[in-house]
C-alpha cells in the first residue's frame, strides 16, 4: 500500500520548503520570504523608473526633431 506520509513534498523554489523551515529555524524562512517580496517590489518600481525615463527621452527627441525642423525651415526663407 502507498504511504502518502513518507512522499516527498513538491518542490516550490520560490519559498523554503517545510523541512528546510524546520532544519534552519523559522525566523530564516520568514525573512527570506519577507526579502523577496521587498526585492520584487524594487524591480518594479526600476522599472517604473525606466519607463518614464524612456518616454522623457523619446519626447525630447521628437522636441528637438521639431525644433531642428523649425530652423532648417527659418534658415531656407
Amino acid at each position: 500500500m502507498f504511504n502518502f506520509f513518507f512522499q516527498e513534498p513538491i518542490q516550490n523554489t520560490e519559498y523554503p520548503s517545510r523541512k528546510l523551515i524546520k532544519k534552519i529555524g523559522a525566523t530564516w524562512a520568514i525573512k527570506k520570504i519577507v526579502s523577496d517580496g521587498v526585492n520584487a517590489e524594487m524591480e518594479e518600481k526600476e522599472q517604473m523608473k525606466k519607463n518614464e525615463q524612456t518616454k522623457g527621452e523619446v519626447e525630447n527627441r521628437n522636441g528637438c526633431a521639431r525644433k531642428r525642423e523649425k530652423k532648417k525651415v527659418k534658415l531656407l526663407y
